[in-house]
């Protein structure tokens, strides 16, 4: 997508991930289990298939792409929904497993390849596309965008890249004052007192 796009893009996602989307997991739990590998072992799948990886990993790189900072891939974000869905209840991953497979099938009856095989043009097109009910080629294409934009932003934005990198999380940080609100329309507000003669 064009540079422009993606900054705004990237810039909306921040706000959405700083209100605190719904979490699928423990809310304890700030990185996502990527950083659990033991040392020298190479990351596997727990609950999708091979193909469903590739797919959710290109899909949410769309979503979050590299710029200036880790896009989604980089910050491992499929690992993440990989192991939030072997984790989460049996309709949640029943409910996934089945919008993906409706994606991917339905990306290679129209373009007669995988998602993750298409030019980035193209992927943004079909994303695009199915990010609008008025313009999804079925119900279950909308429902899977708004799937993965939702575990994707939940994903990125608990991984080190997102946290650190992209919010410049500093951790807890000791600070000798806090300045508050500076805007002059909000100095001067007051709470609003309680009318004595209203019952």
């Amino acid at each position: 997508m064009p540079s422009d796009q993606s900054v705004s893009r990237r810039e909306a996602l921040q706000i959405l991930a700083a209100a605190a989307a719904l979490p699928l997991l423990d809310p304890g739990r700030l990185h996502h289990p990527s950083v659990q590998v033991p040392v020298g072992e190479a990351w596997q799948p727990q609950f999708l298939a091979p193909d469903d990886i590739e797919t959710v990993a290109a899909v949410a790189e769309r979503i979050i792409p590299r710029t200036e900072t880790p896009g989604a891939r980089d910050a491992a974000v499929h690992e993440y929904i990989d192991f939030a869905l072997d984790r989460g209840e049996a309709e949640a991953r029943e409910s996934f497993a089945t919008l993906v497979r409706w994606f991917e099938r339905h990306v290679r009856e129209a373009h007669r390849a995988a998602f993750a095989d298409l030019q980035q043009d193209r992927q943004d097109e079909i994303l695009t596309a199915l990010s609008d009910p008025a313009t999804a080629a079925a119900p279950e294409g909308h429902a899977f965008f708004v799937l993965m934009k939702e575990l994707t932003i939940e994903g990125y934005y608990r991984s080190e890249a997102g946290m650190f990198e992209e919010l410049g999380f500093a951790g807890n940080t000791f600070l000798t004052e806090f300045a508050g609100c500076a805007h002059p329309e909000h100095l001067a507000w007051r709470p609003a007192r309680p009318d004595p003669g209203a019952e």
